[in-house]
């Protein structure tokens, strides 16, 4: 199945974009490279979202964008997106609370964000 465009709310008119890179160079960023744009905030099948990591891989590399996966309470999909070193990216999630606030967290490295899930997100899992 062939991943649609729409999985990136927005993006389809590069015409409407700034004119502002981000460059992501540092090692535990996969892979280091200069891109435009980046999405923060991706959500994959490991929590409410209905694409792949494959799926995602692909729309981003054909529109030349890095992507933050930031699955709800879950950090596989960013781990598997950053160790696949096929776009630019970070180890991020979006984690709950019991007041209803959603809050978006972004690592410098896939341990790090193993570790605050053990510690503050897993043990509070439903």
């Amino acid at each position: 199945m062939r991943p649609r465009k729409h999985l990136f709310k927005n993006i389809h008119n590069r015409k409407s974009w700034s004119s502002q890179s981000v460059f992501l160079s540092e090692d535990h960023v996969a892979p280091p490279t200069a891109v435009s744009f980046v999405d923060t905030h991706v959500h994959t099948r490991f929590s409410d979202g209905g694409a792949t990591i494959q799926q995602v891989e692909e729309v981003c590399r054909e529109l030349e964008i890095g992507c933050l996966i930031a699955d709800h309470n879950e950090i596989r999909g960013s781990i598997k997106l950053l160790d696949r070193m096929k776009v630019p990216t970070l180890p991020s999630m979006e984690v709950g609370s019991r007041e209803q606030i959603d809050l978006l967290m972004y690592f410098r490295s896939a341990e790090e964000a193993e570790i605050f899930f053990r510690l503050h997100v897993e043990p509070y899992r439903l």
